[in-house]
């Protein structure tokens, strides 16, 4: 908590620097959110809008699996009662039983590759998204400083929350390695209930962290909200919206173990969905921001 103060008095110290005009804040912040500055590559590659197709692929893959390693037991079984009761199978039992478990294996190869992919997509959405709104807020707090200075505004308060907000952001909000996930996910999934715990894992802190994000994102807006009034500038209409509803992570987690895994397309879902509406309504604000600034600099 000490480090974090100290951080917190050096970046209100630094705020209070002189800047000879706006245009510097307006670009910076009008660039974050056309572009990712390290990369120069346009918003949507950071926040990258995920087709919930995925769900009902994970569902026909569950399913197929399931369903062929019962007709595998099926046959097994069927061969097996003909050994102990010396009833007559027929010889091809056993090369069908064969495919089967073979074709079984192959779908759930194919299903332990989706959720890596899926599981690596998901995190790296999450981690560019994550520095590229660490840059967009970082750019506000220079636009306002300026504003302030230049306005002879006193908004202090409001800017010291603002940095605040960023910092904790930029503590708590740390990158978690894509590929390194993907991976985790992939091949510790051969690995009985290590691959579970993995997987679940990683669908927890992927239904979390954007929870959490949002909820600060909206304490953020609503200081940038009384620092434009403060300012004179026209209130954004945008800059208010619902927070995500709120995952019980526990829950989720005793429905996936108690169905066997088949609560586990819902939770992919909402993981899905819940990022791509945050995504959309982070948009519709950043945009109005845009128009904000070009019109009254």
């Amino acid at each position: 908590m000490t480090s974090v103060r100290h951080i917190i008095a050096r970046r209100a110290a630094s705020s209070c620097r002189t800047y000879r005009s706006t245009g510097a804040g307006t670009a910076t912040i009008a660039g974050v959110i056309l572009t990712i500055p390290s990369h120069r590559r346009p918003r949507s590659d950071s926040d990258l809008q995920l087709s919930t197709l995925w769900v009902p692929w994970l569902v026909i893959l569950q399913i197929l699996v399931v369903t062929l390693v019962f007709l595998g037991l099926y046959l097994f079984l069927s061969e097996l009662e003909g050994i102990l009761y010396d009833i007559t199978t027929d010889p091809a039992l056993s090369t069908w039983m064969l495919l089967i478990f073979i074709l079984a294996f192959l779908v759930q190869l194919a299903l332990i590759i989706t959720q890596a992919v899926l599981v690596y997509k998901l995190v790296k959405r999450r981690d560019e998204h994550f520095k590229r709104d660490a840059l967009l807020r970082q750019g506000i707090i220079e636009y306002l400083d300026a504003n302030s200075i230049a306005e002879q505004k006193d908004i202090n308060v409001e800017r010291w929350t603002m940095n605040t907000i960023d910092i904790y952001c930029r503590s708590d909000e740390h990158e978690r390695s894509p590929a390194t996930w993907g991976v985790l996910v992939g091949v510790l999934a051969f690995i009985p209930l290590i691959g579970i715990i993995f997987l679940l894992y990683a669908l927890y802190f992927l239904s979390k962290d954007p929870t959490a994000h949002e909820d600060r994102q909206i304490g953020f807006n609503q200081q940038l909200q009384i620092s434009l009034m403060k300012l004179g500038k026209q209130p954004l209409n945008s800059i208010q919206w619902a927070p995500l509803p709120r995952r019980s992570t526990s829950v989720y987690v005793i429905l996936s173990i108690l169905t066997l895994g088949f609560f586990l397309p819902y939770w992919w879902y909402v993981v899905i969905r819940d990022m791509n509406d945050h995504l959309a309504k982070q948009w519709r604000f950043e945009n109005e921001l845009v128009e904000m600034l070009q019109r009254d600099g």
